[in-house]
Parts: C-alpha cells; structure tokens; sequence
C-alpha cells in the first residue's frame, strides 16, 4: 500500500483531531483525513474540485508553492479558494502571535505557480458590502 487515501467522493483534511472528530460526528458521509496541506494523501487528479477557505493565509513564504501545487496536483479540473487577499504581500497578527496569517494576491500567485490551470473567476468580498475582510475567492479550471 502507497499510503494514499481513497475515501470516496467528499473529503475533508485537517490536522487538527477536534476538528476531524466534529466533521466525522456531523457529517458522517465525509471522509475525515490527517494531513497535511503540502502533502495531501491523495492520488493525482483524485477529485473534481479541491476547495480550501482560510487555509492559503496561514502558509508562509517557504510552504505556500508546495501547498499550492499539491491542491492542484489532486484536481482533475477544478481549484476554488477563498482567502484573506491583499495587492501587497504583508503578516497581520493573529490572536497575539506573528507569522502565521498572510495577506497576498493568491490569484495571481496560483495562476504564476499553476500554468496547467487557466483563472476562470474571481469575486472579492468587502467588508462594507458583504461583511468579510476582503475575502477573494478565486476559481480556476485545469486547461
């Protein structure tokens, strides 16, 4: 055996156990794996889209291309984020510690990392108009 997970059709990864048993207790239908984003234990092309929310703004410089990479790596066509998004790359503190949440263009920085996906869409969610603190969500479709 490789290692690799195959659950079926929906999964969800996290390394936190909590958040895994909670998923598992409600959703039981839903695959509930450990991992890890820059090594996510699935076959290549193993799901139609991998979508992620708040996981891109808490990988820093040196981790964000694998993580990038492996979610497009386990797409067989689609990528959507939603992610904290800012026109300059810079940290912000987050409850009380620094280096662990980023703002960036994750568009543009996925699109640049990932030429095997073609940009499809963006929608940028304001605080003044939707009440999110300029969350872009980004979906792209493998070429």
């Amino acid at each position: 055996m490789d290692g690799l997970v195959d659950l079926g059709r929906t999964c969800g990864v996290d390394i936190n156990d909590l958040s895994l048993r909670t998923l598992a207790a409600n959703e039981p239908e839903v695959g509930a794996v450990m991992g890890a984003a820059r090594f996510l234990p699935f076959r290549e092309h193993a799901f139609d889209m991998v979508f992620t929310i708040g996981l891109l703004i808490h990988q820093p410089d040196s981790t964000l291309p694998s993580v990038m990479s492996d979610i497009a790596r386990c797409s067989s066509r689609w990528v959507m984020f939603g992610e904290y998004s800012a026109d300059e790359s810079h940290s912000i503190e987050y409850r009380g510690l620094s280096g662990v949440l980023f703002k960036r263009d994750y568009v543009s920085i996925f699109s640049e990392l990932c030429p095997e996906f073609r940009h499809v869409d963006t929608e940028e969610l304001t605080m003044d108009d939707d009440g999110f603190d300029r969350v872009t969500w980004g979906v792209f479709e493998r070429r």
